[in-house]
């Protein structure tokens, strides 16, 4: 079992900030999106929908990038140890 707990502030902490800075890209690309693309949409409830679709994609894509990033991270300094 592991000794750290599940709600650790420290964990929480990271996971704020990244979830934070990844919804704030998807405001900044939203906002324009729906003022001159989808501002006539937005009355009918499909531009909301639309809206919550990118955010997530976004969200997502980004979780998705900064995994891969991690991995990669790993997996060269793994094998620049098993070179030595």
């Amino acid at each position: 079992m592991a000794k750290r707990y599940i709600f650790d502030k420290r964990d929480m902490k990271k996971m704020f900030i990244k979830y934070g800075i990844l919804f704030f890209i998807a405001f900044i690309v939203i906002l324009p999106l729906n003022v001159f693309v989808l501002s006539k949409h937005l009355s009918y409830g499909m531009g909301i929908f639309i809206c919550v679709f990118i955010a997530l994609a976004i969200v997502l894509l980004g979780d998705l990038l900064i995994y891969l990033y991690k991995k990669y991270k790993l997996e060269k300094s793994g094998n620049k140890n098993k070179d030595e």
